[in-house]
Protein backbone atom coordinates (compact mmCIF):
# COMPACT_ATOMS: atom_id res chain seq x y z
CA UNK A 1 0.00 0.00 0.00
CA UNK A 2 1.36 3.47 -0.81
CA UNK A 3 5.17 3.44 -0.52
CA UNK A 4 6.17 0.38 -2.47
CA UNK A 5 7.69 1.30 -5.83
CA UNK A 6 8.35 5.02 -5.04
CA UNK A 7 11.52 6.41 -6.57
CA UNK A 8 14.29 7.74 -4.32
CA UNK A 9 13.60 11.27 -5.63
CA UNK A 10 9.95 11.07 -4.57
CA UNK A 11 10.93 9.71 -1.19
CA UNK A 12 13.46 12.53 -0.68
CA UNK A 13 10.88 15.16 -1.74
CA UNK A 14 8.37 13.66 0.68
CA UNK A 15 10.96 13.80 3.50
CA UNK A 16 11.69 17.49 2.73
CA UNK A 17 7.98 18.31 2.78
CA UNK A 18 7.53 16.36 5.98
CA UNK A 19 10.44 18.15 7.66
CA UNK A 20 9.05 21.51 6.57
CA UNK A 21 5.61 20.60 7.93
CA UNK A 22 7.16 19.55 11.26
CA UNK A 23 9.14 22.80 11.45
CA UNK A 24 5.97 24.82 10.77
CA UNK A 25 4.10 22.90 13.45
CA UNK A 26 6.86 23.59 16.00
CA UNK A 27 6.72 27.31 15.15
CA UNK A 28 2.95 27.27 15.60
CA UNK A 29 3.36 25.40 18.89
CA UNK A 30 5.77 28.07 20.16
CA UNK A 31 3.27 30.79 19.23
CA UNK A 32 0.44 28.96 20.99
CA UNK A 33 2.62 28.36 24.07
CA UNK A 34 3.36 32.10 24.25
CA UNK A 35 -0.34 32.90 24.02
CA UNK A 36 -1.21 30.38 26.73
CA UNK A 37 1.50 31.80 29.01
CA UNK A 38 0.18 35.34 28.49
CA UNK A 39 -3.37 34.27 29.28
CA UNK A 40 -2.23 32.39 32.39
CA UNK A 41 -0.28 35.43 33.62
CA UNK A 42 -3.29 37.65 33.08
CA UNK A 43 -5.58 35.18 34.83
CA UNK A 44 -3.19 34.78 37.78
CA UNK A 45 -2.99 38.54 38.19
CA UNK A 46 -6.77 38.84 38.54
CA UNK A 47 -7.18 35.81 40.80
CA UNK A 48 -4.81 37.06 43.47
CA UNK A 49 -6.48 40.43 43.94
CA UNK A 50 -8.94 40.42 46.83
CA UNK A 51 -12.04 42.53 46.41
CA UNK A 52 -12.29 45.52 48.67
CA UNK A 53 -15.35 45.54 50.86
CA UNK A 54 -16.77 48.95 51.51
CA UNK A 55 -17.49 49.69 55.10
CA UNK A 56 -20.60 51.57 56.05
CA UNK A 57 -20.40 54.01 58.93
CA UNK A 58 -22.87 53.83 61.80
CA UNK A 59 -24.45 57.11 60.70
CA UNK A 60 -24.91 55.77 57.16
CA UNK A 61 -26.49 52.56 58.48
CA UNK A 62 -28.95 54.63 60.54
CA UNK A 63 -29.83 56.71 57.48
CA UNK A 64 -30.42 53.62 55.35
CA UNK A 65 -32.50 52.06 58.12
CA UNK A 66 -34.65 55.19 58.41
CA UNK A 67 -35.25 55.30 54.65
CA UNK A 68 -36.20 51.63 54.53
CA UNK A 69 -38.65 52.05 57.42
CA UNK A 70 -40.27 54.92 55.49
CA UNK A 71 -40.34 52.85 52.31
CA UNK A 72 -42.02 49.85 53.95
CA UNK A 73 -44.46 52.04 55.87
CA UNK A 74 -45.53 53.68 52.61
CA UNK A 75 -45.83 50.30 50.96
CA UNK A 76 -48.00 48.95 53.78
CA UNK A 77 -50.16 52.06 53.59
CA UNK A 78 -50.70 51.55 49.84
CA UNK A 79 -51.64 47.92 50.33
CA UNK A 80 -54.11 48.83 53.07
CA UNK A 81 -55.80 51.26 50.66
CA UNK A 82 -56.85 48.23 48.61
CA UNK A 83 -54.42 48.40 45.75
CA UNK A 84 -55.21 45.73 43.14
CA UNK A 85 -51.51 44.93 42.78
CA UNK A 86 -50.98 44.48 46.50
CA UNK A 87 -53.84 42.02 47.07
CA UNK A 88 -53.82 38.87 44.90
CA UNK A 89 -57.20 37.45 43.96
CA UNK A 90 -58.36 34.58 46.21
CA UNK A 91 -59.66 32.35 43.42
CA UNK A 92 -56.54 32.64 41.28
CA UNK A 93 -58.37 34.63 38.60
CA UNK A 94 -57.35 38.09 37.60
CA UNK A 95 -59.60 40.96 38.55
CA UNK A 96 -60.62 43.47 35.86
Amino acid sequence: MGWVGNSPAQSQEFQVNLNEAIRNLYEEKKRIDRLIAAIERRNAATLGVPRKRRKMSAARRLEVSRRMREYWAARRARSEEGSVLAVPPASGELRP
